[in-house]
C-alpha cells in the first residue's frame, strides 16, 4: 500500500518537519530483477534523499528475498545516498 506513495509530494509536504521512509516495493526484493532494485533505489535517492531527511526502508520483511537485490540495494545506498 505504501508503496505507491508519490514520495516526491510526501517529501515535500514534510520538508523541515519530518523525515520520510520507504517506498521499497517488496516484490523488488522477492522477485525483481538487480538491476531494477539499484534503478529505483536510485530514484528514491534523487526524490527523497536531496537535503537530507530520508531513511531507505521497506515496509516488510520476507524470508524469501533475492540476497542479490538486498546486496545491491545496500550498495547503491552506500554509494549514492550519503549526505555531504
Amino acid at each position: 500500500m505504501f508503496d505507491q506513495t508519490d514520495m516526491a509530494k510526501a517529501k515535500k509536504a514534510l520538508d523541515g518537519i519530518a523525515c520520510v521512509a520507504g517506498n521499497m516495493p517488496m516484490d523488488l526484493l522477492t522477485v525483481g530483477t538487480t538491476q531494477d532494485a539499484i534503478a529505483h533505489t536510485k530514484r528514491l535517492i534523487a526524490i527523497c534523499g536531496k537535503d537530507g531527511g530520508y531513511i531507505m526502508a521497506n515496509g516488510a520483511f520476507f524470508d524469501k528475498v533475492r540476497w542479490e537485490n538486498l546486496k545491491a540495494i545496500v550498495d547503491t545506498v552506500k554509494e549514492y545516498g550519503v549526505y555531504k
